[in-house]
């Protein structure tokens, strides 16, 4: 489970989780690239969280956005829902939009749902602004 350490096996013999019922979004940096920084489970309660972080950013003048998800516990297929529709809102204002910090399992997700051609996955905020070209 991307980043999470059990915390004990449950009755059933599968290993249990640290629960957390949505993420946290920290806004940093400067136009015209802003970082969205992502804590906790990335879940279908985490797409109001995303998305106002989002429009934060936006409303702060970002011309490109980076999402940073190095910090999450975990990531389901509603949370690549909530990547899809910061994504939408992206493309509609003709803003590009990175991710970086995924496991290999979430940047599978991102390639499957078909994201990766419109939020590419970068190594690191370095790697964001050369892409970016900025």
């Amino acid at each position: 489970m991307d980043g999470a350490e059990p915390t004990h096996p449950t009755h059933t013999g599968h290993p249990a989780y640290p629960v957390e019922d949505h993420a946290r979004a920290i806004i940093r940096g400067a136009p015209p690239l802003m970082v969205i920084d992502v804590t906790g489970p990335v879940t279908t309660f985490s797409e109001d969280t995303i998305a106002e972080a989002y429009r934060q950013a936006s409303d702060r003048g970002a011309g490109h956005i980076l999402i940073d998800f190095s910090k999450t516990q975990y990531v389901n297929s509603a949370g690549i829902s909530a990547l899809l529709g910061v994504v939408v809102e992206a493309r509609r204002a003709d803003r590009r939009v990175y991710v970086t910090g995924v496991t290999d399992r979430f940047e599978r997700m991102i390639a499957c749902a078909g994201l990766a051609a419109y939020a590419p996955v970068v190594e690191s905020e370095a790697a964001a602004l050369r892409a970016a070209s900025l």
